[in-house]
C-alpha cells in the first residue's frame, strides 16, 4: 500500500467525525442551553369568586408542570362583573375578537351557535365525542356541538323547580308535594287554587306566581317548559295548536283561574320572600337570594308539573353555562385539558364542597355520574331528576338573550289580557325567526324533541 492510500485512510475517519461534530455539536449546545417554556391562561369566570377557583387552579399548575419539565404555567382567574347579562355578553364578544385576549370564558349554553365561529373546538386529543356524551347530561351535549364541533365544557348544571312554601301549605290543610311526585298541571292549578286569599279584588296571598311575564321571572322558562311538554321544540311549530295550548295553559293562571295577576305583587320573588306566594318556579339559584332575604322562610323545591300523557314521559327546561375556549388562544390544548381537569368527578366535588363554605350551596354537578350522589340533596335532588329529560332554548330568562324573552314575555302579557293565544303564537313565531337571523343563527333554530 503506497503512502498516498494510507495517508487517505487515516484521513477519511477525521473527516467523518469532524463533520458530525458540526452537524451534532450545535444541537447539543442549543438543548442545553434552551430556556424553560412560560404558559400563561386568563380565564374569565362569572359567577364564582376567586377564592373557589383559585386552588384547583394551583392543584392543576402542579399536576401540568410535574408532567412538563422546564415548561412554567399561570393561570390568571378574574371573575367578572356585569350591568346585565345583555352587556356582559357584548363586551365577551368583543374581546374574543379584538384587544386583550382572553383563553378561557363562561358562556350560557344558548350562545353557542354565535359563538361558535370565534371558539376553538374541543379537541379529539382532550376528549372525544362519545366519551362526552357519556359524561354530561343530553342537553350539555346538544347545547355544546354545534356543525358536528363540540364548543363547551360544563361545570355546572341548573334547570328550572317548583318552590312551595310549607306554611302556607300548613295553614290551608294541604300537604306539600314529596319530591319523588309527578303532579299533573291539573294537581298544580288545585293547590294553587285553594292557596289563594283575594280582597275584593285584589291578590293578598298568591297560590302561585304564573299567568303574567310583567312581574313574573322565568315566566319564558315556564312557557318553554309547557312547550317542550306537548313537544313543541323550536321556530317552525310555534303556530300550532299544540303552542297556542300551552299559551293558553300558561295565561289561564291569571286571567280564569285568578291565582295571579300583574299588580298584586311586584314579583314572584318579592310575594315568595313575603310569605304571600305558595308556590314559584325558579332555577336553583335564586334560592339563594331567597334564603338571604328571609333565613326563616320554611321552602320545599319539587320538580316541576308534568304535562299527562298516555306514556309518562316527562319533560324538563334547563339553564346552565358552559367554558369556553378563544380560538386565538395560543395554548389552547393546555385550555382544553385544564377544563376537562376541572369537570373531572374530584374536581367538581372539591368545587362543590368549597363553593358551599362560602354560601349556603354550592352548583349542581354537571356530571352524570355524579348525579346520585345529589339524588336526596334538598335543593338538588329535584334538580338533577330533571336534568335527563332537559331541553332549552334562546327563550331562557336570566341568560342574556333579552331580545329574544321581551319577546316571548310580551306575547305572555298578552295572552293574559285575552288576546288569541293561536294568533298570538303565530306572529311571535316570525318575530323570533326575525331576531334569530339578525343573529345569524340557522333558521329554523329546532332543538331535538325530547325523547
Amino acid at each position: 500500500m503506497n503512502s498516498k492510500a494510507r495517508l487517505l485512510i487515516f484521513l477519511v475517519p477525521i473527516i467523518v467525525l469532524v463533520l458530525l461534530g458540526a452537524i451534532l455539536i450545535p444541537r447539543f449546545l442549543k438543548k442545553g442551553n434552551s430556556q424553560p417554556k412560560n404558559i400563561e391562561l386568563v380565564y374569565w369566570g362569572l359567577f364564582e369568586p376567586e377564592e373557589v377557583i383559585e386552588p384547583l387552579i394551583a392543584e392543576y399548575i402542579q399536576i401540568f408542570e410535574g408532567k412538563n419539565p422546564g415548561t412554567t404555567l399561570k393561570i390568571s382567574y378574574e371573575q367578572r362583573t356585569f350591568d346585565s347579562l345583555e352587556q356582559y355578553r357584548e363586551t365577551v364578544k368583543g374581546r374574543l375578537t379584538t384587544g386583550e385576549p382572553i383563553d378561557i370564558v363562561r358562556l350560557h349554553s344558548t350562545w353557542m351557535p354565535e359563538f361558535a365561529p370565534i371558539l376553538s373546538p374541543l379537541p379529539t386529543e382532550v376528549m372525544k365525542s362519545e366519551d362526552y356524551a357519556g359524561t354530561f347530561y343530553r342537553v350539555a351535549t346538544t347545547g355544546a356541538t354545534v356543525n358536528g364541533q363540540i364548543y363547551g365544557i360544563p361545570l355546572m348544571y341548573d334547570g328550572l323547580v317548583l318552590l312551595c312554601n310549607s306554611e302556607l301549605f300548613a295553614k290551608a290543610g294541604l300537604s306539600v308535594p314529596k319530591p319523588e311526585d309527578r303532579i299533573s298541571w291539573l294537581q298544580f292549578e288545585e293547590y294553587a287554587r285553594q292557596l289563594t286569599k283575594v280582597s275584593g279584588t285584589k291578590i293578598v296571598q298568591s297560590g302561585a306566581g304564573i299567568g303574567t311575564a310583567n312581574n313574573v321571572p322565568f315566566a319564558t322558562d315556564i312557557l318553554g317548559l309547557m312547550l317542550a311538554q306537548v313537544e313543541v321544540t323550536g321556530l317552525t311549530n310555534l303556530d300550532s295548536p299544540q303552542a297556542a295550548d300551552a299559551l293558553e295553559l300558561y295565561s289561564s293562571f291569571s286571567k280564569d283561574s285568578k291565582v295571579w295577576d300583574s299588580t298584586s305583587f311586584v314579583s314572584t320573588l318579592d310575594a315568595f320572600t313575603q310569605n304571600k306566594l305558595g308556590m314559584m318556579f325558579t332555577p336553583a339559584w335564586q334560592i339563594l337570594n331567597i334564603v338571604e332575604l328571609n333565613p326563616q322562610i320554611q321552602l320545599v323545591v319539587v320538580p316541576v308539573p308534568q304535562a299527562r300523557n298516555s306514556t309518562g314521559k316527562s319533560a324538563n327546561w334547563g339553564s346552565f353555562w358552559f367554558e369556553s375556549v378563544n380560538k386565538e388562544s395560543k395554548n389552547s390544548a393546555v385550555a382544553w385539558d385544564f377544563l376537562k381537569f376541572l369537570s373531572s368527578s374530584e374536581t367538581e366535588k372539591k368545587f362543590f364542597s368549597k363553593a358551599s363554605t362560602l354560601r349556603k350551596f354550592g352548583e349542581a354537578y354537571s356530571r352524570v355520574d355524579l348525579k346520585d350522589s345529589l339524588g336526596t340533596h334538598e335543593i338538588f335532588g329535584p334538580v338533577v331528576k330533571g336534568a335527563d329529560t332537559a331541553s332549552t332554548w334562546y327563550i331562557t330568562d336570566y341568560s342574556g338573550n333579552g331580545a329574544f324573552t321581551a319577546l316571548v314575555a310580551a306575547t305572555i302579557d298578552q295572552a293574559s289580557q285575552g288576546g288569541d293565544p293561536a294568533s298570538l303564537m303565530k306572529e311571535l313565531q316570525l318575530q323570533l325567526i326575525q331576531e334569530a337571523k339578525k343573529k345569524g343563527y340557522q333558521v329554523p333554530a329546532v332543538p331535538p324533541p325530547v325523547k
